[in-house]
């Protein structure tokens, strides 16, 4: 922890973004906080942390339905599973955590098959009536290479914009990537259609012969 500190405080001090940390230790949350961090994202769904610092921070972000089921780390999560999880993860920081302060995570690859993964896209939009902020991060996970039968890493990056697309299309208020500068591409293209015209293109006329 004492060298994850000084390059979270020299983040903080170079970046106009939120800084988020991992862990599922109370004494490193409190830590990263008083450091500048502004969201844990802690894997174990802040079970392992039961009392929440008392300088809150503005978004604690749980890995809902991503903590190790009691059959092990190799039992595969179905969909009924994962949003029964993220209700009790609800449920558990109920009085502890604003609504607004709260993110879920439905843990796209998480013990979960690819028939499941992509279950979980197309019913993500379910998760939304909770009332919280959907995140999701299917960026460059296993299920996008069988997706297109590929096993290199290197062939990831255009299935993993499809399912980000495709899960902001669901619901998904942010997505956890790998390649960020072509997916915020790919995702204000998908904005356009999903959340409205940009203003900006309202008013222009026809760009030209070919559209």
């Amino acid at each position: 922890m004492a060298r994850v500190l000084p390059v979270i405080r020299e983040l903080v001090g170079r970046l106009a973004v939120p800084i988020s940390i991992d862990t599922r230790k109370a004494k490193v949350a409190t830590a990263a906080l008083n450091a500048g961090a502004t969201i844990v994202n802690d894997v174990w769904d802040f079970v392992a942390i039961p009392t929440w610092p008392p300088s809150s921070p503005p978004i604690p972000a749980p890995g809902s339905s991503r903590c190790t089921t009691s059959g092990g780390p190799n039992t595969a999560i179905s969909w009924r599973t994962s949003a029964s999880a993220a209700r009790e993860s609800r449920h558990r920081r109920e009085g502890r955590h604003p609504a607004s302060q709260v993110i879920i995570d439905p843990g796209f690859g998480f013990a979960k098959t690819p028939a499941h993964n992509l279950e979980l896209v197309r019913r993500l939009g379910e998760l939304t009536g909770m009332g919280h902020a959907i995140l999701i991060g299917p960026s460059r996970k296993s299920t996008t290479g069988m997706l297109i039968g590929e096993k290199d890493q290197a062939h990831r990056l255009e299935p993993s914009l499809a399912l980000a697309v495709l899960s902001v299309q669901a619901g998904a208020h942010m997505v956890r990537v790998h390649d960020v500068a072509e997916t915020v591409r790919a995702l204000r293209a998908a904005d356009a259609v999903v959340r409205g015209t940009p203003e900006a293109l309202r008013d222009l006329p026809i760009p030209g012969p070919t559209g």
